[in-house]
């Protein structure tokens, strides 16, 4: 990854967002030694954050500190973002699940996004769907990685400089995933080998969708 990074992962279940994740959250760890990960999730339902070491609110003031370089912590309240940006520094943020984040708490989540970059801190936004990213992050995020979604983009209408070039790209990725049934021999996706349904599309938001 490129300097401060903010990625949205976006895709139902399923399609692959968890494999992609984890190999961005690898890289950026193997990219400099002293950087370290912090998840933040709703709960403990993802076995790709069970390794992580689990830390209380009152670690973020020293983590620096903490020797583990993969770590969590629950979400609670909007205020775990203000805490995260003040104590945070040169490091990969990962918010898992945004159903949780969105609506009423835009503005820390905002002040997050935009602050960022002073922190050194990367950050992936995980989503299920296009409904679930709160519209003023599109300004303020780099890239949207695309998997299959079945939902509205309708309401990020507004942050996008050129929605039907948006809806061409979301209309592709839904006909390369739905194509599986046709291209794969295999009915069960645990055994696919072709990777049509796991098709994903990387979006610049500052340079492709001009």
């Amino acid at each position: 990854m490129i300097s401060q990074e903010r990625i949205i992962i976006c895709g139902t279940n399923g399609t692959g967002k968890s494999t992609y994740s984890n190999a961005l959250i690898d890289a950026s760890l193997k990219a400099k030694a002293n950087k370290k990960a912090l998840a933040v999730l709703p709960d403990d339902s993802e076995p790709i954050f069970f390794p992580y070491t689990e830390l209380q609110r009152s670690h973020l003031r020293n983590l620096h500190n903490i020797s583990s370089r993969k770590n969590k912590i629950y979400f609670d309240n909007a205020k775990i973002f203000d805490d995260i940006l003040h104590y945070f520094r040169n490091g990969i943020l990962i918010l898992d699940d945004a159903r949780f984040y969105s609506g009423s708490i835009d503005e820390p989540l905002k002040r997050l996004f935009i602050r960022s970059r002073q922190n050194n801190i990367h950050i992936v936004f995980i989503c299920h769907g296009l409904s679930e990213i709160p519209p003023s992050l599109l300004t303020f995020s780099t890239k949207l990685v695309l998997f299959n979604t079945v939902d509205s983009w309708q309401r990020l209408k507004q942050k996008i400089p050129s929605p039907a070039k948006f809806e061409l790209l979301v209309n592709n990725v839904r006909s390369k995933a739905n194509d599986h049934k046709q291209d794969c021999p295999y009915i069960n996706r645990s055994k696919c080998t072709c990777g049509a349904s796991y098709y994903k599309k990387v979006i610049d938001l500052k340079r492709d969708l001009l």
